[in-house]
């Protein structure tokens, strides 16, 4: 069953935030519409800096090598600088298609190019070739963001939660909210970063949704900074959809920011730099 929330498009038991689902919209339709030998290596170089340049702040040698590795290949955390990206595949076409015109110019005595029209060639160049491909790409990339549900606004539920120690907690304010199950994949990939930070933030609250403290104490195995549970009571009020979701509460309760699907480092700190800096 195909649904459609604030946060992204459920596909039955998976999920595809806005983000990437305008991703992949604009990567095939480029790939399916750019006919030039250089497209699939514009794409790439496209997405690879448009990855590290959002990804690369939230690195950091503190944290398992591995895991700063997983934060770069794990497509599905989302965060992408596409300015920086769309630049450099850009400048790429654009060096290209000037060692193109130096080779047409080379060529110009020999017969194959005696007789083409200067303007035919540079028609059929690469660069014109490029542009009638990345405009179609970049309005289907654009168009989920423009016409995804807007997100009412949604102020967080006055619900006693509790501890996994079974003391009651109340949520801090400003805070940063991470809705997560055991048996949900992608919470359990971005389960090590949050209660890291937890450790530092306590206006970090790792909220389990559904769940026996039982089933939660042995999966996390002695790890319970930030945990709370009970999150089921505040699933529907907030229109959560899928998980893991987190959401930026401001000093008012209201939810201010969300995301859909597990957090790179650098998204997760941009998201607590939020909830500080929202009156």
């Amino acid at each position: 069953m195909i649904g459609f929330g604030p946060d992204g498009m459920n596909l039955g038991p998976a999920f595809l935030n806005w983000q990437n689902l305008s991703l992949l919209l604009g990567l095939f339709t480029w790939l399916g519409l750019a006919k030039f030998p250089q497209a699939q290596t514009t794409a790439l170089i496209t997405l690879a800096v448009a990855r590290l340049w959002a990804v690369l702040p939230g690195l950091t040698a503190s944290r398992p090598f591995l895991d700063n590795v997983w934060d770069i290949l794990d497509l599905r955390r989302g965060n992408w600088a596409w300015l920086p990206g769309l630049s450099a595949g850009l400048l790429y076409l654009l060096i290209q298609t000037w060692r193109d015109m130096k080779r047409v110019e080379t060529l110009a005595d020999t017969p194959r190019v005696i007789g083409i029209p200067r303007k035919e060639i540079v028609r059929t160049s690469l660069l014109p070739a490029a542009l009638r491909a990345a405009v179609p790409a970049l309005a289907m990339g654009v168009a989920p963001l423009l016409l995804r549900p807007v997100a009412t606004d949604a102020t967080f539920p006055d619900v006693r939660f509790t501890r996994l120690d079974g003391r009651p907690a109340e949520l801090p304010r400003p805070a940063v909210v991470n809705l997560w199950a055991t048996w949900c994949g992608p919470c359990r990939s971005e389960l090590p970063l949050l209660i890291a930070e937890a450790r530092k933030d306590p206006n970090l609250i790792l909220l389990n949704v559904g769940e026996l403290p039982e089933t939660v104490r042995k999966f996390l195995n002695g790890r319970a900074d930030g945990v709370w549970l009970r999150g089921e009571h505040v699933t529907s009020a907030l229109h959560v959809t899928g998980f893991p979701t987190t959401l930026v509460i401001n000093s008012k309760g209201q939810v201010t920011a969300r995301h859909l699907g597990p957090l790179t480092r650098a998204q997760l700190l941009t998201l607590q730099r939020q909830a500080k800096e929202t009156p």
